[in-house]
């Protein structure tokens, strides 16, 4: 055979390799824009030219498309065949098939597309999708990346800008970890739904709207436009419900219900897990400066800045993540405001002090944070870190009253803030972790109820 004819058996040999799509019309708009997608593809595989791409393409139009083929074709002239390119294909194709009226819809459902009560990575999939449709919405990773958060439901997106400019990858792994984080502490009761603020009770703070009921039929459920962004919540994945926890056992020391080893007794510290003294004797305890008196237990304290151990001083924060939190006895997370910024915040009673995240506070753009003598940190896994950085006076709002904290800088995952045992000692706050519950005692007699999600339970 001729070289350009036995080139032409090679490339077309080549082609059939590869496994083409046939495309024929009958799957509707969408199809030509997937037909083109993977024969380009396969054309940037084989490196071929453009009158071979013509020719491979041609093979795979059949159906009521093919027929429209055979006609255009037909009413070309020979000049007019030869010059044909790949590219013009396309576009003749997109013209007949793949309507200007069409295109400019899905760029208005994509432009609105909002995840509602999807899961994230079902709204990730349709993010997607449909955004080869505004290829000029997000054509750069910065604008992918805030073009997908905004469209998270509000907590969700509250928490993930938190951790400041991220890349496109980073956001969706950082809006799925914290819809993990919620639904693996979620129990089945509807009241267990992670909110902006944590709820209190009605004389302490605003009522919040009633969580939305659960959607009925998830897999025939619609996306929804930007006018439906109000109360929603993101939702479980579609293929699993949350597993729902077994209630403890009753524990024959203590005869109350709880998981782990009892710390129950008339000598054991709460605080350094030993025994021989209470929490209140506990010699880690941070001692008053001279000319201070120690307010006894549950007498409101007088408003004071928080102590920071003193130089030299141990220090511990035995869970930096949800998975090291869930394997810490005292422990219970929630939502919060710092200085006016939802963030995501663990009681700790092992941690001493308290913690705040690097990016956090570069998010929400604090500045003037002090130099201090370095504090060494034991972690959990028995490294030490050492941070001189502290942010000092730090304005949270928890049950419409403003507290302040004094929180250490350093690196860490999934929390924003760790609110550690010198904290919870300022405030007497009581903890019982099998309710979820904080409360917390004012200077003024008054006291905050938080509710949070429990991590693992206290006895």
């Amino acid at each position: 055979a001729p070289p350009a004819e036995r080139d032409q058996s090679v490339v077309a040999a080549q082609f059939r390799t590869y496994t083409p799509p046939v495309f024929t019309g009958e799957e509707g708009p969408l199809a030509v824009g997937d037909w083109i997608r993977k024969m380009d593809r396969i054309f940037r595989m084989m490196g071929i030219s453009d009158q071979h791409m013509v020719t491979c393409a041609e093979f795979q139009i059949e159906g009521a498309v093919g027929d429209w083929w055979d006609d255009y074709w037909r009413l070309r002239t020979a000049d007019e065949r030869d010059e044909l390119t790949w590219d013009q294909l396309k576009g003749i194709s997109e013209a007949k098939y793949y309507p200007r009226h069409f295109r400019e819809r899905m760029e208005r459902e994509f432009y609105d597309l909002l995840q509602g009560d999807h899961s994230v990575e079902e709204y990730e999939r349709e993010f997607a999708r449909k955004s080869a449709f505004a290829r000029h919405l997000v054509d750069t990773d910065d604008k992918k990346a805030s073009r997908f958060r905004n469209g998270l439901t509000r907590d969700l997106r509250v928490l993930v800008a938190s951790h400041g400019y991220l890349t496109y990858a980073e956001t969706v792994e950082r809006a799925q970890k914290i819809e993990a984080s919620q639904l693996l502490y979620t129990p089945a009761e509807p009241l267990a739904q992670v909110a902006p603020l944590a709820r209190q009770p009605a004389a302490v703070q605003p009522a919040l709207p009633a969580p939305p009921q659960q959607a009925q039929h998830r897999n025939k459920r619609k996306w929804r436009g930007r006018d439906d962004r109000r109360n929603r919540r993101p939702g479980a994945p579609a293929q699993a419900a949350p597993p729902v926890p077994q209630p403890p056992a009753i524990c024959a020391t203590c005869q109350r219900a709880h998981r782990g080893e009892c710390l129950a007794g008339p000598d054991i510290c709460y605080r350094c897990r030993r025994p021989g003294h209470r929490i209140a004797d506990c010699p880690d305890r941070p001692q008053p400066q001279q000319g201070q008196r120690p307010p006894a237990y549950r007498q409101p304290a007088p408003r004071q800045p928080a102590q920071h151990p003193p130089r030299g001083a141990p220090a511990r924060i035995y869970a930096l993540d949800q998975e090291q939190a869930a394997e810490q006895p005292g422990t219970m997370s929630g939502m919060l405001s710092l200085l006016d910024v939802p963030v995501f915040a663990l009681f700790d009673t092992g941690a001493t002090p308290s913690f705040v995240s690097a990016k956090c506070l570069e998010a929400i753009g604090v500045q003037g944070v002090s130099d201090v003598d370095p504090l060494e940190i034991s972690l959990a896994s028995g490294r030490k870190i050492v941070t001189s950085s502290l942010a000092k006076n730090l304005s949270m709002c928890i049950g419409g009253r403003t507290l302040e904290v004094d929180a250490f800088v350093i690196e860490m995952r999934d929390f924003d803030l760790i609110l550690g045992i010198d904290w919870l000692e300022r405030y007497h706050a009581d903890i019982r972790c099998r309710d979820r519950e904080v409360t917390l005692h004012l200077a003024d007699g008054d006291h905050i109820t938080f509710f949070g999600t429990r991590t693992r339970t206290l006895p």
